[in-house]
């Protein structure tokens, strides 16, 4: 699919937030140059990711909703959802391990996907970029343990 000027916008602003106007325009600038930055339409039931599967791609929702869902347990479940604005796929980027759970369309999606050099190269230069990234991966680390933990007991 072709990536349009709006489209490059909306993604910076998803990515970026609240960040001053130099960096916002920085990144755009730097987006727009990405040859392999994709947008792809998925269908509804689509694995997106695979717990368990290799990857370092991060992606990043434009529309629609998916279910993330730990499959590799006793008793699958959903531990999540995401939406517009939303991204995930960091965990492997950030750490190089597999993935953490199976991301599935919940219906028709259009997400943004980065390659784990592409997406180094951009937070770089964007230190409010890579806090953010940190701090969701973070946050998603310490929910995983916390469902380890009721699992346990």
């Amino acid at each position: 699919m072709i990536i349009r000027p709006a489209e490059l916008d909306w993604l910076a602003r998803a990515l970026m937030l609240s960040a001053p106007a130099e960096e916002m325009s920085a990144l755009k600038k730097f987006l727009s140059g990405m040859p392999s930055i994709n947008l792809s339409e998925y269908p509804p039931g689509v694995e997106v990711l695979v717990e368990g599967g290799i990857g370092t791609d991060v992606f990043v929702v434009y529309s629609g909703s998916l279910s993330v869902q730990k499959v590799l347990t006793i008793e699958p479940e959903e531990i999540g959802r995401l939406g517009k604005g939303d991204f995930f796929g960091e965990m492997s980027f950030l750490v190089n391990s597999h993935r953490s759970a199976t991301v599935r369309t919940e219906e028709k999606c259009e997400i943004f996907r980065f390659s784990a050099q592409e997406l180094a190269a951009v937070i770089s230069g964007n230190k409010a970029l890579e806090s953010r990234i940190k701090k969701v991966a973070l946050e998603r680390l310490s929910s995983n343990f916390e469902d380890i933990d009721k699992r346990n007991q």
